[in-house]
């Protein structure tokens, strides 16, 4: 669509009507414009992603606004999107609210989509976000609903991913968790957030699984032992988490349940079989930790204080603090 506005206008400041006649000629002759007239709008989405896969796709997070957003209008021709107080022009902006937030907390809105279906509605792949939504959000009061969950989610993920003192200033353990909260955004330990997020719902709701510090510890020694260190299957981490937010999405996990589910200790309980966890028991850890290498200088400095902290003692018996800004050949 680019090239052919950009070749009439090419033809336009030239003044060469000639080349933009034999322009229209060709479209006349060689293009068609086929009417399709679907019956629903569930059904429109679905027959663009039929007949477009083989061209350049929209991307989940536009189907997803896009799909929302006609859900959030209705079917009417003739609905009015001039007025203040109009649903789809506030849903517009809640939608570009979102993403300035996600924005500033340094994350994209189809990552955020997915972590926020896997937490609250079921595992999702990378490509199946608009899938997932499709089917779980049908007609205007669910997706006004749903805008608004998305909307809150934001912001118990930006307590996740930037946590602030005032943020955790509740908890008596308060100063840990955002240790370890920051401890997971340096390891780019990304596959525990939607556990994390859904966890932190429940605490908001008064559901709690039990001590939240604790649980952020537990996913940081999980991603680092199974993934930073010893390099194992992304998506069996990912099939780990998913387990833990289906049953985070119940009523009757605890810490030890998330424990054993970690450590690949834990039964299903419908199948009655081990869930499987890919995480390394201490001597393939310890075997990996001693000729681990690394090019990145964030997590080699994330190990290194860690280190220097354990050699006095820990954190709180520390004399010699790390500077946030010390370079990893200061420590």
């Amino acid at each position: 669509e680019s090239l052919i506005i950009e070749r009439v206008i090419l033809a336009l400041e030239k003044n060469n009507v000639k080349n933009l006649v034999k322009f229209y000629e060709h479209f006349l002759k060689e293009f068609v414009i086929v009417e399709s007239l679907i019956s629903s709008t569930r059904r429109a989405f679905k027959m663009f992603e039929r007949i477009n896969y083989r061209g350049v796709g929209l991307a989940e997070n536009d189907l997803a606004k896009n799909y929302l957003l006609e859900q959030i209008n209705g079917d009417a021709e003739d609905a009015d999107f001039g007025g203040d107080e109009n649903e789809v022009v506030a849903s517009y902006e809640t939608w570009n609210d979102i993403l300035r937030r996600l924005d500033i907390i340094g994350l994209k809105d189809t990552d955020y989509l997915r972590h926020y279906l896997m937490a609250f509605v079921r595992a999702t792949k990378k490509d199946r976000v608009f899938d997932t939504i499709l089917k779980a959000v049908q007609g205007k009061k669910q997706a006004i609903e749903f805008l608004k969950d998305l909307d809150e989610g934001v912001t118990l993920y930006s307590r996740l991913k930037k946590p602030e003192k005032e943020d955790w200033r509740q908890y008596s353990n308060g100063a840990k968790i955002i240790e370890d909260l920051e401890a997971i955004g340096a390891l780019d330990s990304r596959a525990v957030y939607p556990v994390l997020l859904k966890a932190c719902k429940r605490e908001e709701e008064g559901n709690s699984v039990g001590d939240f510090g604790e649980l952020a510890n537990m996913l940081l020694v999980f991603f680092f032992r199974t993934k930073t260190i010893c390099g194992l299957s992304a998506t069996a981490i990912e099939n780990v988490m998913n387990t833990i937010c289906t049953e985070l999405r119940g009523t009757t996990i605890d810490m030890a349940r998330i424990r054993s589910i970690l450590k690949g200790d834990a039964i299903d309980k419908n199948s009655q079989r081990k869930i499987s966890s890919p995480y390394p028991n201490d001597d393939e850890f310890e075997l990996k930790f001693k000729t681990w290498e690394t090019p990145n200088s964030g997590r080699a400095k994330y190990i290194l204080t860690e280190l220097e902290y354990n050699l006095q003692g820990g954190r709180n018996r520390a004399s010699a603090v790390p500077s946030p800004n010390a370079e990893v050949e200061h420590i």
